[in-house]
């Protein structure tokens, strides 16, 4: 046991170290413990709001496929997906996939540097590919990260591709809901 942790400075102060009565230094320790996770769950919940929610089996076993689906736990799941919400932001539903096609983009871009400055490529053949790689990159991991909202899409759809555009109208019109 540290000699200066708060649980060592506990015991010395109650004079339990002295006794050499494991089962006395055994109840202390709990104690100790006990008197610990009351002061730190009473300094938690004057920072922090929790909150119980009850869901149904069906919605439990939706909320948990979601869960699965983003790779977060439940309960993790449940925070981000309701501050992405309210906050109109879209919630990433694989951050170590968007992680790994970032390493993957970082490497080639790193791969094709180090192709430029040793000269493999022409000076200005290489500037440009480093240039485009660093553009796609950007918008790659802007699509991941905050992908267009559906309203956005259609206008561009409509402004891009009258024809699409009345497609799309004429299935949403004759959609059976």
């Amino acid at each position: 046991m540290k000699k200066r942790s708060g649980l060592y400075e506990y015991l010395d102060s109650i004079g339990v170290l002295n006794t050499m009565d494991d089962a006395l230094i055994k109840m202390a320790k709990q104690a100790y413990r006990k008197a610990y996770q009351l002061k730190w769950k009473h300094d938690n919940r004057s920072k922090n709001k929790q909150y119980d929610v009850t869901l149904t089996l069906d919605e439990a076993k939706r909320v948990g496929d979601a869960a699965q689906k983003h790779r977060r736990s439940i309960t993790r799941f449940l925070k981000e997906s309701c501050i992405a919400y309210i906050s109109k932001r879209y919630l990433v539903p694989d951050v170590f996939a968007v992680n790994a096609i970032r390493k993957e983009l970082a490497l080639n871009y790193d791969l094709l540097r180090g192709m430029f400055d040793d000269n493999f490529l022409p000076q200005e053949a290489g500037r440009i590919i480093l240039e485009r790689i660093e553009v796609l990159e950007q918008k790659v991991l802007s699509e991941l990260h905050h992908p267009k909202m559906l309203e956005q899409l259609v206008v561009e759809v409509r402004s891009s591709d009258p024809v699409c555009f009345e497609t799309l109208k004429q299935l949403i019109q004759n959609h059976d809901p």
